[in-house]
């Protein structure tokens, strides 16, 4: 019975170990930044959505050379919308539907791609950015996406996350 068992165990084992590196193969082919998107000093341009993002989430500032510089700022839902409001430009707060189309499926820590995004961090518990979408069942709650993770989940307005501003616009021009 014993042997059994840790044949079981050795058999869950390596199945893990195979499920992490062909998760990992998949993150590493995925879309580079030059093929999906279109970089350009401190914003990005996504050619599969349309949409032009901050590289640099709230609290940072992009130094070319050095990228995003400073500390991420988090905030509740209410001071992340006065944040984009001042802004201005077009800037606000992404859909969830928007913000998971930056998760790469089978990466995590980050789940979003480092090169075109460059600050993602954990901030204590992942690296939870907001989004503008309520949570149809509770009302009280917004979507957010863990960049660590690529996990969706809910949280109430007044609790503080990081932000990433976002907005719609053509293909920039080169």
């Amino acid at each position: 019975m014993l042997l059994n068992i840790n044949k079981l165990l050795f058999m869950l084992a390596f199945s893990l170990v195979s499920a992490a590196a062909v998760a990992q193969e998949a993150c590493s082919s995925e879309v580079t930044p030059t093929s999906q998107f279109v970089l350009k000093g401190a914003e990005v341009y996504d050619t599969k959505t349309g949409l032009t993002w901050s590289r640099c989430s709230m609290g940072l500032t992009w130094r070319e050379g050095s990228g995003c510089v400073g500390k991420v700022k988090i905030s509740t839902l209410e001071g992340a919308r006065h944040f984009a409001q001042l802004q201005g430009h077009g800037w606000r707060i992404p859909t969830i539907e928007e913000l998971y189309s930056l998760v790469r499926r089978g990466c995590s820590e980050p789940a979003i791609n480092a090169e075109v995004f460059p600050d993602v961090q954990d901030l204590g518990e992942g690296s939870p950015y907001w989004s503008q979408t309520p949570v149809e069942e509770v009302p009280t709650l917004y979507y957010f996406v863990d960049f660590m993770t690529g996990d969706i989940d809910g949280h109430t307005e007044r609790f503080p996350l990081a932000l990433r501003l976002v907005r719609e616009q053509e293909t920039p021009k080169n």
